[in-house]
């Protein structure tokens, strides 16, 4: 018999604490596949090597560097490249990136999306690799919308998503989603415990 618990009383503070152990939830990629930025006062994440390259060809444009000096892209870009610039009200907007984007990297599919939580001033924008990315289940996870599963026999940890709870709840089909993410067999019994509310009591202690 496994005893399991599903925290929903808050995030696990262990996924957003001091490190980006979150990002491994959503792709094994993550830091390649997706650029974040938008909201200052949220994370922001700009370490794709390609937002990179866009960026930089943007910044020599508008710096008026020399036309020799753009070695690695044709001169049928060049011209494309330098048409988009020059048009573009702001060159760190996502709308001039991803055209950037689609002349240099022309095997490539982008997007842009809007991701939100739970209150007003959580959203982000995002530009993304499209093969590979999962924008509803990046929104889940960037904004703390998942829940702690813990399985006690085993002393293992996992997570998911508000929204799979939810619609695992509604089908009835809690025990399927807890086997699945937490690898139990369909002949091992289990009991699941969801938490209810938080209750904070203090313990008084006499002192004389």
């Amino acid at each position: 018999m496994r005893t399991i618990r599903i925290d929903t009383n808050e995030s696990p503070y262990w996924l957003y604490d001091s490190c980006d152990s979150w990002k491994e939830y959503v792709s094994g990629d993550f830091d390649e596949t997706y650029v974040i930025k938008g909201n200052r006062e949220l994370k922001q994440i700009t370490e794709a090597s390609w937002y990179k390259r866009a960026t930089d060809i943007i910044s020599d444009f508008e710096s008026e560097v020399e036309k020799e000096y753009f070695t690695d892209i044709t001169e049928t870009q060049y011209d494309r490249l330098k048409e988009i610039v020059d048009k573009c009200k702001y060159s760190d907007d996502f709308e001039t990136v991803i055209k950037v984007l689609r002349v240099i990297y022309p095997e490539e599919t982008f997007g842009t999306a809007t991701i939100r939580g739970y209150v007003q001033r959580d959203w982000q924008k995002v530009l993304y690799k499209v093969n590979g990315a999962d924008i509803k289940l990046l929104e889940a996870y960037y904004f703390g919308m998942v829940n702690e599963v813990y399985d006690e026999t085993e002393n293992l940890c996992t997570v998911v998503t508000d929204d799979d709870l939810w619609n695992a709840e509604r089908e009835n089909k809690v025990g399927s989603l807890v086997r699945e993410v937490c690898d139990i067999p369909d002949d091992e019994e289990i009991e699941i415990y969801k938490s209810d509310g938080y209750i904070k009591t203090t313990n008084w202690v006499k002192i004389q």
